[in-house]
């Protein structure tokens, strides 16, 4: 009985595509680029962690090395930190993490931009979170000499 070539392509063009729809998927998720990210930071890898993020994401650690360079505490270095979940909702995502030794969780933004899951956030976002994880400065809504 001979074979039908044509299913056999058929056939294996349907399992290379689930392959690749399951394989890209899970690796691709916010929890995954959130816990990309945050590794990066824990190592002060700051340009790394750029490819995680937006450009305000960038701005913002572009921020963190010139704090670096001018002799500042670590950020977040060798934490140990626990993605907890993921909401999405359309093309933005919201991931839960706890820092060890922080009381309070911290929420990060994610946006799809192209298709893929960037971390994106500033410094409003930061001091909007309450947790007290991030200390980056003075914000627009600081005063000069209590005004």
């Amino acid at each position: 009985m001979p074979i039908n070539m044509f299913s056999t392509k058929k056939l294996s063009l349907f399992a290379l595509i689930i392959f690749s729809l399951t394989s890209c998927s899970k690796k691709d998720t916010p929890k995954a680029i959130t816990e990309k990210f945050l590794s990066e930071l824990s190592k002060q890898e700051f340009e790394n962690a750029k490819v995680y993020g937006t450009d305000d994401t960038d701005r913002l650690l572009d921020m963190m090395i010139g704090y670096k360079k001018m002799g500042a505490a670590p950020f977040l270095q060798d934490v140990t930190f626990d993605v907890l979940d993921e909401k999405i909702i359309g093309d933005e995502a919201t991931v839960r993490v706890k820092v060890e030794g922080k009381s309070k969780e911290m929420i990060f933004n994610l946006e799809q931009e192209d298709g893929k899951w960037k971390v994106a956030m500033n410094k409003e976002t930061i001091n909007e979170s309450n947790s007290n994880i991030f200390d980056l400065g003075a914000t627009s809504t600081d005063t000069v000499n209590g005004n």
